[in-house]
């Protein structure tokens, strides 16, 4: 266990909440509403891109070897980061394997930022001949896989590669329920959706208060164009008038505070949905690497697995041949079975993600 956890250990206390879910909307109308939420098609669109820029980054730490709790951190002051080893490399092309709106690639032998994938276990064979009554029945063979220095890297990076396919899958996921203004909340994020429902009752009290207060119409002069009345159109002034002067000192007035505050208390609560957003894909992300990583080590080594398959196979005529044949199926092997694990369990279509 702990190859895909680093990943994620801003989560790490919470594998034994349940996966009980809630759903919440976007904060927002189905059109524009001068004192209360804007249009659901705008806030929708702004969550989901500012989603893919969040995500983005921070899976660019991981691949520098940042995990969450320290990326920040590192990112400010340039130091560099070593949480967990590198490379990290993903088998599967997904949207984070590759330059924004570029499309992703296979990270087989270099990831795409040029990291070498490094080297794969090398199997050392061993060859006893068993002869019977002076004849050569056959050749026993004994493999064993080493890992010592760099050898073993390969198969690592690749599975820390798998967790990146899965925030793959689960912030497309993510995205579609945003879309649907249907965001569904998991365990580890309830506490935050409690936080934004108890924000969203005070919003929508003070909006009623400030309705029955009659500056509603305050609220457009809360934006960058306020501060440059020259202008002043909302008082109906015309360039050249005498008392211009004194218009710009009333545009000034009418910037009630009271106005900016709801304003700017509405553009918070879009930002606690948006970090919502962010803290499930996390979440289910973290939850779904850790089973996958339980499953995989139940099923049976995945090394042994191939190692058995690939014995048969050798039909060499020396020692060295027969070890050239063993790595070479061993490889082969590998990239196509723990290629297909990963899609099988995070596809790049629009299927459901498994393990969350």
């Amino acid at each position: 266990m702990g190859k895909l956890k680093v990943l994620f250990p801003a989560f790490s206390l919470l594998f034994s909440l349940s996966s009980a879910s809630a759903d919440m909307a976007a904060p927002c109308n189905p059109v524009t509403d001068q004192l209360g939420f804007r249009r659901c098609s705008d806030v929708k669109g702004d969550v989901v891109k500012a989603l893919d820029t969040r995500i983005r980054e921070q899976v660019g730490d991981y691949y520098q070897g940042c995990d969450r709790d320290t990326a920040v951190e590192t990112r400010d002051t340039g130091k560099v980061c070593e949480n967990f080893e590198l490379p990290v490399c993903s088998l599967t092309a997904n949207s984070f394997t590759g330059p924004l709106g570029a499309g992703g690639v296979e990270e087989v032998e270099n990831n795409h930022l040029g990291q070498a994938c490094g080297q794969w276990t090398y199997l050392r064979a061993q060859f006893r001949p068993i002869i019977k009554r002076w004849r050569l029945k056959r050749v026993d063979s004994t493999i064993s896989p080493d890992v010592s220095g760099e050898y073993g890297k390969r198969e690592q990076g690749y599975f820390r590669g798998a967790g990146i396919q899965a925030m793959s899958c689960f912030m497309a996921e993510v995205k579609r329920e945003v879309g649907n203004n249907s965001l569904k909340i998991s365990s580890a994020c309830l506490g935050m959706k409690s936080d934004a429902d108890g924000l969203t009752a005070e919003f929508q009290a003070l909006r009623d208060k400030f309705k029955e207060s009659g500056m509603s119409a305050d609220t457009v002069n809360c934006d960058e164009k306020a501060s440059d009345p020259t202008a002043s159109a909302v008082l109906g002034a015309t360039a050249g008038n005498a008392a211009v002067d004194q218009l710009k000192v009333a545009d000034r007035h009418q910037l009630r505070q009271a106005a900016c505050y709801l304003k700017a208390a509405r553009f918070a609560l879009e930002d606690v949905y948006l970090r919502l957003a962010e803290c499930e894909v996390f979440d289910r992300s973290e939850r779904a690497a850790i089973k996958f990583e339980e499953d995989f080590m139940s099923a049976g080594s995945l090394r042994e697995e191939i190692k058995n398959t690939c014995k048969p196979r050798i039909r060499a005529g020396n020692a060295s041949e027969g070890e050239r044949q063993i790595n070479e199926c061993f490889r082969s092997e590998y990239l196509s079975r723990f290629k297909k694990r990963v899609q099988d369990w995070w596809p790049s279509t629009s299927a459901t993600c498994r393990g969350a």
